[in-house]
């Protein structure tokens, strides 16, 4: 009986060991789960975060680009790709088909003043008023300043124009390119007065044609303030001419001419100074010279044609020889042999003993040569390239139908300003455009600081 009790009570144990094993798993299984969804609803908490986010960002961006899309273009929607033809007129000034005035005319964008259009082509931006709404559809008519300024070459060019206010600017440099103006005598700044007056726009990276004496001169525009496109209507605008690239390269050239004298000098004394602490160093570690009825005697001739004459020690060792000649001359033992003739031996620098390099007379004459170095490789130096008057070099050439264009526009500058000056009314180019002889009604005036031409 008692045996009975004792199995039903540890299969009782048992049982209820099992029980709570079992709950203590459940309660695990249970708790996992609850960890997985808690570690789920996190990670999709942070992922709605992480999308609101992105959200928030997308729409602050567009709603900058909307905000800078309306400072640019102040609310007037105009956008369009255009097939590209020449034109000979002057200046910035393109021709764009009707169509463009009637979507601008609704949204009342002449309320905003002169027109002006942002154009891309190539990778290269420029900016335009435009003279007249007379150019073909889906065509715009480009005059060679525009041309030049994109690096149109192609006979066939689509151009981005889109509609733009610009800030007005107050300062501009310009860079007469290749020889620029040279040594020519001419009224430089009335020039230039001359073709800005026929310019709404300015772009840094721009070339404007000044034409004089029947030659084109290009001169880009470098620098503009206070942003890099500006209108130059109704402005106080200050023109700052900088020197030519040709004076720009010789400027160059001497400051690396001085450059390099001053750093030779340097290397120069700086080689001196090696040398004396080489001979310092070298005398130092010499031995005591053998006495006049010992050893051998050195005569020692150098490159430079002077002798030196030494008592050594048969026991001393070649390197008593080599800095013997250090100190002697301050030449590096990197930068010399020891030699002697009839019969020709070297004697390579080492710690043998003289008797051991075949030194065994009375006196012997030991030549130094210098070891060969490879020359210094030359500094590329900065030099002239004869580019013209204008610069041609640095820009690509205008090809048909742009060259005709161009040349056509130079022979009407040529003409216009040989008939005004017959007339007697020269004065009035600074004040009247090339094309068309309409008075300027903007007021502008420029103050100009001109450096080193």
């Amino acid at each position: 009986m008692d045996f009975d009790l004792g199995t039903r009570g540890k299969k009782l144990q048992k049982e209820q060991a099992a029980r709570r094993e079992a709950a203590r798993l459940k309660i695990e299984r249970e708790k996992a789960l609850a960890d997985k969804a808690n570690q789920l609803r996190r990670e999709m908490d942070a992922e709605s975060q992480r999308r609101r986010d992105e959200q928030a960002q997308q729409a602050a961006a567009e709603e900058e680009r909307r905000l800078n899309e309306q400072r640019v273009t102040g609310g007037i929607t105009y956008k369009k790709t255009l097939r590209a033809v020449p034109i000979a007129n002057d200046g910035d000034k393109v021709t764009l088909p009707v169509s463009a005035l009637e979507e601008l005319n609704p949204q009342n964008a002449l309320d905003l003043g002169v027109f002006t259009f942002e154009l891309v082509a190539n990778g290269r931006t420029s900016h335009a008023s435009v003279l007249e709404f007379v150019a073909d559809e889906h065509t715009i008519g480009i005059p060679p300043k525009v041309a030049r300024s994109l690096h149109l070459d192609d006979a066939v060019v689509d151009i981005s124009v889109r509609f733009v206010r610009l800030t007005k600017g107050r300062a501009v440099r310009l860079q007469p390119l290749g020889d620029g103006f040279g040594d020519r005598q001419l009224d430089i700044k009335h020039l230039l007065e001359r073709t800005l007056h026929t310019h709404t726009t300015l772009t840094e990276g721009d070339i404007l044609l000044v034409r004089h004496g029947k030659m084109t001169f290009d001169v880009a525009v470098k620098n503009i303030d206070p942003e890099p496109q500006v209108t130059i209507l109704n402005v106080d605008l200050e023109v700052d001419l900088l020197p030519s690239e040709a004076v720009e390269r010789r400027l160059a050239a001497k400051q690396l001419a001085e450059q390099q004298k001053l750093a030779a000098e340097q290397a120069l004394q700086r080689s001196i100074q090696e040398a004396a602490q080489r001979q310092t160093d070298a005398l130092a570690r010499l031995p005591d010279e053998a006495p006049a009825n010992e050893g051998i005697k050195l005569m020692l001739r150098t490159p430079d044609g002077s002798q030196h004459v030494r008592r050594f020690h048969l026991s001393d060792s070649v390197t008593s020889v080599y800095d013997f000649i250090t100190s002697a001359t301050g030449m590096d033992p990197l930068t010399f042999r020891a030699t002697t003739n009839y019969p020709r031996r070297v004697i390579e620098h080492s710690t043998m003993q003289l008797k051991d390099v075949g030194f065994v007379g009375r006196q012997e004459a030991v030549f130094v040569e210098r070891m060969t170095t490879p020359p210094p490789e030359p500094v590329a130096e900065v030099t002239d390239v004869d580019m013209g008057p204008g610069g041609k070099e640095n820009v690509p050439t205008l090809e048909t139908p742009w060259g005709a264009a161009l040349a056509q526009w130079e022979t009407k500058q040529d003409e216009v300003r040989d008939y005004m000056f017959d007339v007697g009314v020269g004065w009035m180019l600074s004040k009247c455009f090339s094309v068309g002889w309409q008075p300027l009604s903007w007021s502008r005036s420029y103050s100009f600081g001109m450096s080193m031409l």
